[in-house]
């Protein structure tokens, strides 16, 4: 039987710690070289209208650890999410770039660090992401989010439903937001909520992946809608 490597665990244990001050915002993960020189990851690409989010630019992984940070200066309303379909060890965790409408079009170079820990081996990496942003096609442009309790949306917890990063043309502004928390696929479904208000709240009563979806309506009457995929999890 093969025995625990004291230095894995002390590793780990140093893991922890950092998890801890990254948490809390003493540091980031691009304030600490944990493992000495980090490799050279690989650049990365993504393409994506203002306002819109580019999914998993980075490939998944199934490190339960794992981190991922963008380092250098990053143009306004710019930041990463981590998504994963679990809590549990092995669980797919993927990477995506979200855009605000705020977000000025162009083409950025962006430094990156991931990394992550495992029993048996350590990944820590330092590249760059080549983001473009595109000017908006559409005089409506479709921002949505949904959150919950840190990185996941827990069954029976409040999670938010946001669209305030949604816009629509300066004299057609949006007026109504209707929001399919676990959209069928439906079209003429009839909304979960029709409201005024650009953000709210929904408690998902099971588990699994859902498609929230939102449809926009501007004082014209003009519509535009998105859909974005939400993992509901197990408490811890």
């Amino acid at each position: 039987m093969r025995l625990p490597n004291p230095h894995r665990f002390g590793t780990l244990l140093a893991l922890a710690i950092l998890l801890a001050m990254t948490t809390t915002g003493y540091i980031t993960i691009c304030d600490v070289f944990l493992f000495g020189e980090p490799e050279d990851g690989p650049t990365l690409f993504a393409t994506v209208e203002a306002g819109e989010t580019a999914v998993d630019v980075t490939g998944s992984s199934d490190g339960f650890f794992y981190r991922f940070s963008l380092c250098s200066p990053v143009p306004q309303g710019v930041y990463p999410v981590i998504r994963r379909d679990g809590t549990s060890f092995g669980s797919p965790v993927q990477v995506d770039i979200v855009t605000s409408t705020n977000t000025p079009p162009g083409f950025y170079t962006i430094d990156y660090n991931e990394g992550d820990i495992g029993f048996f081996s350590d990944y820590f990496a330092v590249g760059q992401l080549e983001l473009t942003v595109e000017q908006p096609t559409s005089g409506i442009t479709v921002c949505m989010f949904v959150g919950g309790k840190g990185e996941f949306v827990v069954v029976n917890e409040p999670a938010t439903l946001y669209a305030c990063c949604s816009t629509g043309p300066k004299d057609d502004p949006i007026v109504q937001y209707r929001w399919w928390p676990s959209y069928n696929g439906n079209p003429s479904s009839s909304p979960t909520y029709t409201t005024g208000e650009c953000i709210i709240s929904h408690t998902y009563t099971t588990t699994g992946t859902k498609t929230a979806r939102l449809v926009l309506r501007t004082e014209s009457g003009e519509e535009a809608e998105g859909t974005v995929t939400v993992q509901v999890v197990e408490g811890r």
